[in-house]
């Protein structure tokens, strides 16, 4: 008989998490590496980064834009591990790692924020002068800037993100 409460509680417990996901913005899709945005503020004046630059503010390695300015970094949870695979070849268990030691080796570097679905980010850094987000291309709108990486835009043959 305590088996089956067991599973019936966990059964309900999963089904909670599943609700407060979607209650949240609904749980974040994964999706293929060549579908990852790098978008700005528009105001900002950025157009185009390096793939190192990027990976430099990803990693909390420089806290500014290549062009100066303070760099507010966010990612959709969706992609995270695409980007991080794509960008740095490191897995999330690796990133993770890197943070920790980031963290506790006190030279101040601020993790990226993660963010819940591609609608969050997008508020985030259309509301955010220094922001700059992963997100996926297709959830792309006015509200923000594409920046390209290396020259190349999403969908680009020779773009580093796909």
């Amino acid at each position: 008989m305590k088996k089956l409460i067991d599973r019936a509680w966990v059964s309900r417990s999963l089904f909670g998490l599943a609700l407060l996901a979607l209650t949240l913005g609904g749980a974040p899709q994964a999706v293929s590496a060549q579908d990852i945005a790098v978008v700005v503020h528009p105001s900002n004046p950025l157009s185009d980064i390096s793939l190192r630059d990027l990976e430099r503010l990803y990693l909390g390695d420089a806290n500014s834009f290549p062009g100066g300015g303070n760099a507010t970094t966010y990612e959709e949870a969706g992609i995270r591990e695409a980007f991080y695979k794509a960008a740095v070849d490191m897995s999330i268990s690796e990133i993770q790692r890197h943070w920790i030691q980031a963290t506790f080796s006190g030279g101040g570097a601020v993790a990226p924020r993660e963010l819940a679905g591609a609608p969050a980010a997008l508020a985030a850094v259309s509301g955010d002068p220094s922001g700059i987000a992963i997100l996926p291309a297709s959830a792309v709108d006015g509200s923000v800037k594409v920046v390209s990486v290396g020259g190349a835009s999403p969908g680009d043959a020779g773009y580093p993100l796909n």
